[in-house]
């Protein structure tokens, strides 16, 4: 079954082929993030620089710490990238 149409897939479709780079995270309630996750990777054609995916346990307990850890490897992904293109 397809999942109904969200405001992230409109987006990600409307931009397809637009963006620079892309990281994406998700929160669930339980299974399927990894799903969304794909979807959003193949929606908007790139791959992202990282994925994360956050459970109702992780929301509850440590939700900061893996979303700075998150927002710490995309910048370091990007850097990198950028880094070697000037090469």
């Amino acid at each position: 079954m397809e999942p109904k149409a969200s405001p992230v897939r409109s987006y990600l479709t409307r931009f397809a082929g637009q963006f620079p780079e892309v990281g994406f995270f998700v929160t669930s309630g339980g299974r399927g993030a990894d799903r969304a996750l794909a979807q959003m990777e193949q929606l908007c054609g790139k791959m992202p620089l990282r994925r994360l995916a956050l459970c109702q346990r992780a929301l509850c307990a440590r939700w900061s710490v893996y979303l700075a850890e998150f927002l710490e490897g995309v910048l370091l992904s990007w850097e990198l990238q950028a880094r070697q293109a000037a090469q």
